[in-house]
């Protein structure tokens, strides 16, 4: 089976053109962010998250993602 055509019935079924539905969700925005510019934002991130104001969610978080993991090792 070929890839619908631009203009073709989107094959998801809801009556919209190809262009106008899902292949507006399957195209790929190219990010204009450096390595080092990402690399400085997930610190900042981290330490935003390390915050004392965040002790009790970063729980609650750290229980509900890590609970059965740490239970198998």
């Amino acid at each position: 089976m070929s890839a619908p055509g631009r203009n073709d019935p989107c094959p998801c079924g809801y009556g919209r053109k190809y262009k106008r539905c899902c292949q507006r969700t399957l195209t790929v925005t190219p990010l204009g962010y450096s390595p080092a510019e990402r690399t400085n934002a997930f610190s900042k991130l981290l330490r935003l998250a390390r915050r004392p104001e965040f002790d009790s969610d970063r729980a609650l978080a750290e229980q509900a993602f890590w609970s059965d993991r740490l239970e198998r090792l």
